[in-house]
Parts: C-alpha cells; structure tokens; sequence
C-alpha cells in the first residue's frame, strides 16, 4: 500500500531529526507512480530540515536526482544520491562508495571504488571532490 509507506514516513520523521532515507528505489522514478512521486516529495519538501541525505540504487549507474517542490515542479527543495551495484547487471562495473561524514552527520564526500573484471580486483573509480 504505497498510500500507507507515505504516511508512516511521514509520521516517522515528525518525530525524529538527522535522518537519512535509504531506499532500493529512488521514489520519485518512472519505476513508481507519479502521484506516489508527488506524495513523497512533498513529505521531503515538509521535512527537508531533517533529512540529511537520501541514497537510492536499482539503476545500476551514478546518478543523482533534484527533488522539486510538488507544487510548482520547479523549485529545488532536496537531493539524492543514487549509486551504481555490486551487481555487474547493466555496467558490467561493480561498484560500491564509502561516504564521509562530519561528527554532524553532514556528507562531505565520498570514494566510488569499482571492481576491474578482468584483472580481479577493486580499485578507486573517483573521489567526489
């Protein structure tokens, strides 16, 4: 019930502060409904000051996503990371990052590391800076 996540995440972040949302899915793809897309943003949008992050995968590429207020499309309210997979499906890269953070919980960076297939070992593909 897409209805009922959106509610629950709602009432879960009335109550907490310095969240991140980790997610499969980034909510706002044609992967989910565009009223679900909708709802979510505005729950964002209603607790941006919380959120400290939003991390996605299941495209298996380096994306990021702009949220926009739901009311005018336009507005930028909040980010998300989406992170390409250990799983080498689509890229033929695996891939993992390791995020850094202050002792507040802010993303000042982070290391995308990939694993080289044919020579059998990981090594560092960027650092975001």
């Amino acid at each position: 019930m897409p209805l009922r996540q959106i509610k629950t995440l709602n009432k879960i972040l009335a109550n907490k502060n310095d969240v991140f949302l980790l997610a499969h899915i980034d909510p706002t793809s044609a992967s989910c409904s565009e009223v679900y897309g909708k709802l979510f943003r505005a729950v964002v949008k209603k607790h941006e000051s919380k959120i400290r992050g939003q991390f996605y995968g299941h495209t298996h590429m380096d994306q990021f996503i702009v949220n926009t207020d739901p009311r005018d499309n336009h507005t930028p309210t909040s980010f998300g990371l989406l992170s390409a997979s250990l799983s080498p499906l689509g890229t033929g890269l695996p891939r993992f990052r390791l995020y850094e953070l202050d002792n507040n919980f802010n993303i000042l960076n982070y290391d995308d590391y990939a694993f080289n297939m044919k020579a059998s070992k990981w090594g560092k593909n960027y650092n975001f800076k």
